[in-house]
């Protein structure tokens, strides 16, 4: 942790972002019971004259508890590991437990963003799920050199952050010369085989606000969507997919079996522009198919489900015989 940085450290991130929504339906969850929390404790360092407060009047002896697992001895979604020393390698493993409390048959892939100079590795990368309240286990490993380097929740140290400033004041000051800022005109044989690989081509979006692992999610929509000729998955940018088909009929059967979703997350998929770059591509539309119930008999034409569909959003087709009714 540096003051330098960020004086109050973690105390001034708050409790985060509520989300209703996420509550009702979280996924996974760690269980964790009274035992559990002693077992915390007496990791940290309470005994006996002072664990009463915390957890009730009865005698509890640490020495004749077993020791809870991992460098914390907490099932907990958070991780945290006490810096005795400030030099030299620091390691730590945690080991926690989840239950499945979502969808039966499910699969998720964990996302490693390791700051400069920290090593993680989580065991097993994926865990598959086939029914409600199944449990399964990983091990996730932090290993570091020394605490010059470490980041405190998030905050990059001192040096990162100077090297960062600096490179945002140097691309600022950059110009081009009169000589630098001639223009290039192509031809169309020059962007003949990019036309030709894009007719295959879709960008993608995922709306969630977690980081998206790219193997993982090839090899998720591999199985979903099995493509005749395979694709590949690239990104373009941050939060932008750009995925490429083996056949255009694959990407045709694609496109016109939207929406999908990620992890319980829509996909927003749409056709490739090559004409634009990544910063000027907007994906924010989804196709729906809505229907309506208990409508009049009279009403149920093509005008009304139209009318009805232009109060919603962009109206693509309407559903109804040849007839209009």
């Amino acid at each position: 942790m540096s003051k330098r940085v960020n004086k109050d450290g973690e105390f001034a991130f708050g409790a985060g972002q509520v989300n209703p929504t996420g509550a009702v339906d979280p996924g996974l969850v760690y269980d964790m019971d009274e035992m559990s929390y002693i077992q915390f404790l007496c990791r940290e360092g309470y005994n006996g004259s002072n664990l009463p407060v915390l957890v009730g009047p009865q005698p509890i002896n640490c020495s004749k508890i077993v020791p809870g697992l991992g460098s914390d001895a907490l099932n907990y979604p958070t991780m945290q590991l006490s810096l005795k020393n400030k030099q030299g390698p620091i390691i730590g493993v945690f080991q926690r437990s989840i239950t499945n409390v979502g969808q039966a048959i499910s699969i998720y892939n964990a996302t490693i963003i390791a700051p400069k100079g920290v090593e993680i590795t989580v065991e097993p990368m994926t865990l598959s799920f086939t029914n409600v309240l199944q449990k399964r286990s990983f091990k996730v490993v932090a290993k570091a050199q020394s605490t010059t380097s470490m980041v405190s929740a998030g905050r990059y140290t001192p040096d990162l952050l100077t090297m960062a400033e600096e490179l945002e004041e140097l691309w600022k000051k950059l110009t081009f010369t009169e000589e630098e800022d001639t223009g290039i005109e192509l031809d169309s044989t020059s962007t003949r085989a990019a036309r030709r690989v894009g007719k295959c081509c879709a960008v993608m979006k995922i709306l969630t606000q977690r980081s998206i692992n790219v193997f993982a999610l090839r090899k998720n929509l591999r199985m979903l969507w099995k493509p005749n000729k395979g694709m590949q998955i690239s990104e373009l940018e941050e939060e932008l997919f750009l995925v490429e088909f083996g056949d255009e009929k694959d990407k045709k059967k694609v496109l016109d079996m939207c929406p999908w979703s990620y992890e319980k997350q829509l996909i927003l998929i749409q056709e490739f522009v090559g004409e634009l770059t990544p910063k000027e591509i907007e994906v924010k539309w989804a196709l729906f198919w809505v229907q309506i119930y208990n409508l009049p008999l009279n009403s149920r034409t093509r005008e009304t489900g139209w009318a009805i569909g232009a109060c919603l959003g962009s109206v693509l087709d309407v559903d109804v015989s040849n007839a209009g009714v």
